[in-house]
């Protein structure tokens, strides 16, 4: 940021500025060195809870003229940046963007509850909002101050929020957590949750999510997929949990670069490809192509039992691969008027609609048997 020189004690914005709490917080010498005795609050950590309202050059007053500093925690652990609560239409970006390049910062200190900056509460995603909005992400997240990866219990580092965010952020910001501040991908949340599974679960290109940038954290050479995370899923798992909105080339890219665990079970002892079967719907974007795929890999255990006794094959006997019939049916019925051509070609999809998700069972029920021959001795 270029700035002009700070606001020194004769400036008419700092000598006519009124805190909020201007009681307690008035802008004097003594309450710039005060700490409250009671929540242990600094007046930057007061003055940042109306950040809206606080012009820049008080902040800027406040730290190269009087040395205040952006690092100091309350009694709750909060810094002067966990402080403040901008809403949609009145956050305050240049103050906010001043502030976290100054060279205290630490985005990567725990909070009253173990979480680091940006806080993933609806406050903290109005942030970065605002910021993606002001295009500032990539600015902020190219400064040095960054310290991205927190070392305790179950904490969570930037890239898991980010993540969490994946529709909204491009994948520039990635690429400056990953590569210029070494985020660390295998990093485990309070719930045991590496960044990816998070990404998993939350990515969507119907709300704008860039398979490109799940292509490049997916490429990270250190990534392990098979660290197992909240419900005991991996990456396959939270992958197959959300089939219908993922593209075939993320599973291929799981499977063959990765080396993603099929036979994996999860808390409920499901494997991946038991939460495909179940959650497996053409109505809602399902590719058949990549249940096909899924099936078809070698070292899949179709003997594999879930919490109900369920093997893959009695999941594919009531799954929803035997609606892809009614989902053309659907289609075709819906123009009147097509020619006979077109009703020849409705129904030579709907034949083939039928043989792929027949395919789908013969193939689970013949590998199926085959399996149960070879285990059982004669």
């Amino acid at each position: 940021m270029n700035l002009p020189p700070p606001p020194q004690d004769d400036d008419p914005i700092i000598s006519k500025f009124k805190p909020h709490d201007n009681d307690q917080w008035e802008l004097t010498d003594d309450n710039i060195k005060r700490i409250d005795w009671w929540t242990g609050e600094t007046i930057l950590i007061n003055y940042c809870k109306y950040i809206n309202t606080t012009p820049l050059e008080v902040y800027r007053y406040l730290i190269e003229t009087k040395g205040c500093k952006v690092g100091p925690q309350d009694k709750y652990k909060h810094t002067a940046l966990e402080s403040f609560y901008p809403t949609e239409d009145g956050g305050n970006i240049a103050a906010l963007t001043y502030l976290l390049n100054q060279t205290d910062v630490n985005v990567g200190s725990k909070g009253e509850n173990g979480s680091t900056l940006p806080r993933t509460d609806p406050a903290w995603f109005n942030i970065t909002t605002l910021l993606i909005g002001a295009f500032n992400l990539v600015y902020l997240f190219g400064q040095k101050m960054f310290n991205v990866n927190v070392t305790g219990d179950n904490a969570t580092n930037l890239l898991h929020t980010a993540c969490m965010n994946i529709n909204n952020i491009p994948i520039d910001v990635f690429k400056l957590l990953i590569e210029k501040h070494g985020c660390n991908v295998n990093a485990q949340d309070n719930n045991n949750d590496t960044p990816l599974q998070n990404i998993l679960s939350w990515f969507s290109p119907d709300e704008g999510g860039d398979i490109n940038t799940l292509k490049y954290l997916l490429s990270q050479e250190n990534v392990n997929v098979n660290v197992q995370g909240s419900y005991g899923c991996t990456l396959l798992h939270w992958a197959c949990d959300n089939i219908n909105s993922l593209p075939l080339e993320i599973f291929k890219v799981l499977i063959e670069t990765c080396g993603a665990d099929v036979n994996v079970q999860d808390d409920d002892q499901n494997t991946p490809i038991h939460l495909a079967l179940d959650n497996f719907n053409p109505h809602e974007g399902g590719d058949i192509t990549v249940l096909t795929y899924l099936v078809n890999q070698k070292n899949v255990n179709f003997n594999i039992k879930d919490q109900n006794d369920h093997t893959l094959l009695h999941l594919a006997c009531i799954s929803d691969i035997s609606d892809l019939d009614d989902a053309d049916s659907d289609s075709t019925n819906s123009d009147d008027d097509s020619t006979d051509s077109d009703d020849d070609l409705d129904d030579d999809k709907e034949a083939k609609s039928d043989t792929i998700s027949s395919q789908i069972v013969e193939t689970i029920a013949e590998r199926y048997v085959q399996q149960v021959l070879d285990e059982t001795t004669f």
